[in-house]
């Protein structure tokens, strides 16, 4: 396992979030990621539907008794995913490169190390 990374069961599942809706999928011969939150935002109106599994790792930190100030940044980071996400083009565009997703499960391994092991 990295360095940094809890081998504890909501991280691994949280992580697991992440990476389906932000690097799910890779274009071969580059670097690039991105993943259901990008290809459902495509759709009109849809950012909603990938805005309900990214609750889920808000869900996940509030159980664990995240500190507060964790949890808002990721409030705001689903906020801002889902608003920029509902604007033509740009939000498409938006969501492929924001990944939301994997900076809240970056956020939630910090809050796992602020709230110790459980």
């Amino acid at each position: 396992m990295p360095e940094g990374r809890s081998a504890h069961p909501a991280a691994e599942r949280v992580r697991l979030v992440a990476r389906l809706l932000d690097a799910r999928f890779e274009i071969p011969g580059t670097r690039f990621r991105f993943g259901w939150d990008g290809l459902i935002g495509l759709l009109p109106g849809a950012d909603i539907f990938t805005a309900i599994p990214a609750l889920y790792i808000l869900f996940e930190a509030r159980r664990l008794k995240m500190p507060t100030g964790i949890a808002l940044r990721m409030a705001a980071n689903i906020l801002i995913d889902l608003l920029v996400g509902l604007v033509p083009v740009l939000g498409d565009a938006f969501d492929f490169v924001y990944k939301s997703n994997l900076r809240n499960a970056r956020l939630f391994e910090k809050g796992l190390k602020q709230v110790g092991p459980s």
